[in-house]
């Protein structure tokens, strides 16, 4: 398993505690309880659109891939997905109202789905700069070992690749190699009439 702490410094240091990468080969999904923590976190999901976590009384809650934890006053049972990555950045105490525009106290013991505090824009902006990484690269090949581009970038795995292909784009990979026209951006598109 791949983990990466930074502690951010300039005009982060006293407002972000750490930024967390984690990926890589969990074998199989866990389910862990998270001890409870005065500090806000926001969390982002990069294998799939959801977290899960598990209330005291068996009650299962899903959650969209970006979400805020607030503070907790109590353990938070979640799930972690097999092979799962996820990036989490820990706001310094008080400092998440300053990011989120809302209060801690709003957030207290929750886990706050990021699209009622900010909109649909965080995810989106994310997955499509990842996009626009990988059609630089590929600007001028004729051809591509999809698997390496897959990995290289960050997905989970091909499928991954092709399924962000199909839904930002409209197109395949290989449909994208084969119809670009005007540099990385542009898709040669028929109208039929």
């Amino acid at each position: 398993m791949t983990v990466v702490v930074r502690r951010p410094g300039g005009p982060l240091a006293g407002l972000v505690t750490s930024i967390t990468y984690r990926a890589g080969e969990q074998p199989r999904t866990s389910v862990e309880k998270i001890l409870p923590s005065p500090e806000t976190g926001l969390w982002v999901n990069l294998n799939r659109d959801a977290f899960r976590s598990f209330g005291w009384s068996g009650d299962v809650r899903q959650v969209p891939g970006t979400m805020v934890s607030g503070p907790a006053g109590r353990a938070v049972v979640m799930e972690f997905e097999e092979g799962h990555g996820h990036v989490a950045v820990l706001f310094a105490l008080g400092a998440a109202s300053r990011f989120l525009g809302v209060p801690a106290s709003v957030l207290c013991d929750d886990l706050v789905p990021l699209p009622e505090l900010w909109g649909a824009s965080p995810k989106r902006f994310a997955r499509t700069q990842r996009l626009k990484r990988v059609v630089a690269g590929l600007d001028g090949q004729a051809g591509a070992d999809w698997a390496a581009v897959a990995f290289r970038h960050g997905y989970a795995d091909q499928p991954h690749l092709a399924d962000e292909f199909r839904e930002l784009a409209g197109v395949t990979p290989t449909g994208y190699l084969r119809s670009r026209v005007n540099g990385p951006n542009h898709v040669r598109f028929d109208v039929r009439a």
